[in-house]
């Protein structure tokens, strides 16, 4: 597998998606706020891409970055997801009607969905006559539009059908149509696989609506980043964040309705990065798999040769090649000679030949791509620090004094919290800090108190808290251990979904860390620089101490909370008593007089709580006197 130089196409700046048209004769490609397509170029000898060019008359401006992107079987038209503007277009491949050759592309505004979240992926039927999309944000659905022509002037129309979605539990990262069964499969950030019937009109059998099919719901070990499927050796595979591909046998009845999932972790592709493509030929002997950390292999199944049934996949000799970008989107062509890849942060689209050996790999010594945590590598500093670091040391540690004093002198939790992000911060220089709460459920974080941070960027937490266990946060919650990288715009650990916030906030070094109180996770705590920061021992062990102390503060609070609440309660409960209550202490000083007493006896709370019940405090009054004679009544 090697690179074909003059088929490189960049278009700007973060792109997330790429397809190629069933022809194999052109790819749509994108950019930050556009997309185009780009013309494929043969060698008239050798029958192989030669070169790719972006027509331009189709280039289609948009609003931010295209997640996701389809091309019709019949190269009509593509269907494409962006996320500043939040609608899902449909645009028409404009053609010469005498050769075929694409001339442009057009969207039309009637053929423009304002879905209001980010769609995250799209698929259109085999027929062409409905998408089906999922989207992120607080929405987490799936959805069906219905493609039509009109038939007064052939234009193609483009409209959601309405209720046609369900609400999934999770934002929706990849689907795929099975369209023999009329089934959707997709997989979200519920760290699951799930499944969905398609329901049509009996009279005209067109898609209305997309019904769950719980019994096909199967648990990921990671979220989800790319599917895809071999009906012929019934297996599914999801690439996940526990960096390898999840395989799946398909369960199927006697008519080869699919039934169900099972794991296979015997067949499971193991990397050791986030796969972040997964593409099976058309004739389902090759798979093309890329990482998030650039690289991109060929892997073929291994059949037995007495069952039939697949009992490994194996990596095509020669065929590893490294690109030094997250890899974002991929396809095979029908043929299996050539493969479209496209990357992040380059946005560069390119082909690549599969039947050439890929070229040697150059040696690399030292850590690659910067991501940090405690436990992994990150390199003891041994040497003795500068001057300018042995000051910016003591600051921390003068940081860490005073956010050891607010344990004891502060009562409201996220004034203590915002209090201690502050200090944190301005003693180490970072943009930001924040601190991250656990929701209710147990499932997600949000954030609570931050320094220097937006308020809108700590509402949309609040609204789509983060899952456990993905993103920087989420890892380090889940599993008590730091997180962290030292450019996180390169790093393959970054959260896909949430690239265009770390973009968009310029944030470059980042460290996550759990805040732990007598072993217990309670949330965690995180650190923005706006340029890349590799974190020294001294800093992650500083920082740590700041996030559990952090943690013992709002153990306290919470435990001094919850106390506080009970004496409410049980407060409210004695001021009801229909009968009147006084309270001494062992000094006969009166220090609860309820309501009911107040009336019984006519004298005010004010009048008595605080007093000592003796008999200067009888001699006041008849009334006094009889709070005297009361306690002199129950001390018998």
């Amino acid at each position: 597998m090697r690179v074909i130089p003059k088929t490189v196409i960049q278009m700007g700046e973060w792109s997330w998606a790429c397809a190629l048209a069933d022809d194999n004769n052109f790819v749509l490609v994108a950019g930050v706020n556009k997309v185009a397509i780009a013309k494929i170029v043969f060698d008239k000898k050798t029958g192989k891409p030669e070169s790719m060019k972006v027509i331009a008359k189709t280039i289609v401006k948009v609003g931010g970055w295209t997640w996701c992107a389809d091309i019709s079987s019949d190269g009509r038209f593509a269907v494409f997801g962006t996320d500043d503007d939040e609608t899902l277009r449909l645009a028409e491949i404009l053609r010469d009607p005498k050769n075929g050759e694409i001339l442009g592309m057009e969207v039309r505004a009637e053929n423009e969905i304002k879905v209001g979240f980010p769609t995250y992926s799209c698929e259109i039927s085999s027929d062409n006559s409905f998408v089906v999309y999922g989207t992120g944000g607080a929405d987490k659905k799936l959805r069906l539009a219905s493609i039509s022509e009109n038939s007064k002037n052939k234009k193609l129309e483009f409209k959601e059908i309405p209720d046609s979605g369900f609400f999934t539990g999770g934002e929706v990262y990849a689907c795929l149509i099975e369209q023999e069964q009329d089934l959707v499969i997709f997989g979200s950030s519920d760290y699951k696989m799930h499944g969905a019937k398609i329901l049509r009109d009996a009279k005209t059998n067109t898609a209305i609506k997309l019904e769950s099919l719980p019994a096909l719901d199967i648990e990921l070990d990671g979220q989800p980043y790319c599917m895809d499927f071999s009906r012929k050796n019934k297996l599914m595979l999801v690439g996940t964040e526990s960096e390898r591909i999840e395989v799946f046998d398909i369960l199927e009845d006697a008519s080869r309705n699919i039934t169900g999932f099972k794991k296979r972790p015997d067949l499971d592709i193991k990397l050791d990065v986030p796969p972040s493509i997964c593409d099976v030929s058309k004739d389902e002997e090759l798979i093309l798999i890329g990482s998030a950390d650039g690289r991109v292999w060929l892997v073929k199944p291994i059949c037995n040769s007495k069952t039939k049934r697949i009992k490994g996949f194996k990596i095509i000799p020669d065929s590893k090649i490294e690109l030094g970008v997250r890899i974002v989107d991929g396809h095979i062509s029908s043929d299996k000679t050539f493969a479209v890849i496209t990357t992040a942060n380059d946005a560069v689209t390119r082909i690549v030949d599969l039947t050439l050996a890929a070229p040697k790999e150059k040696k690399t010594t030292g850590p690659k791509y910067g991501v940090q945590t405690l436990e992994s590598g990150v390199e003891q500093v041994i040497k003795a620090p500068s001057l300018l670091e042995y000051r910016k040391q003591q600051e921390m540690f003068l940081a860490l004094e005073e956010v050891s004093q607010m344990l004891v002198v502060e009562a409201d939790l996220n004034g203590v919290l915002t209090e201690i992000a502050t200090k944190v911060g301005k003693a180490i220089g970072a943009k930001w800090v924040n601190f991250w709460d656990i929701t209710p459920d147990k499932k997600g974080t949000y954030i609570t108190a931050a320094y220097g941070m937006d308020q809108a960027f700590i509402d949309k937490t609040r609204s789509s808290p983060i899952p456990l266990g993905s993103a920087f946060i989420g890892r380090a919650i889940a599993t008590g251990k730091p997180w962290g990288a030292s450019n996180c715009q390169t790093s393959p650990k970054t959260f896909s979904p949430l690239m265009k916030g770390v973009v968009r906030l310029n944030v470059y070094g980042l460290l996550c860390i759990p805040t732990i109180s007598q072993g217990e996770v309670l949330g965690g705590m995180c650190i923005y620089y706006q340029h890349p920061h590799p974190f020294s021992q001294f800093e992650l062990r500083l920082t740590r101490i700041a996030a559990n102390q952090a943690a013992t503060a709002v153990k306290n609070i919470r435990t001094f909370n919850e106390l506080k609440a009970e004496q409410q309660k049980n407060l409210s409960i004695i001021q009801s008593l229909n009968d009147g209550l006084i309270m001494y202490d062992l000094e006969d000083n009166v220090v609860f007089f309820n309501p009911k007493a107040s009336q019984y006896i006519w004298l005010e709370t004010k009048d008595v709580v605080g007093e000592k019940i003796d008999e200067n405090f009888a001699n006041k009054s008849v009334y006094h006197k009889n709070v005297y004679e009361i306690r002199k009544i129950a001390q018998k």
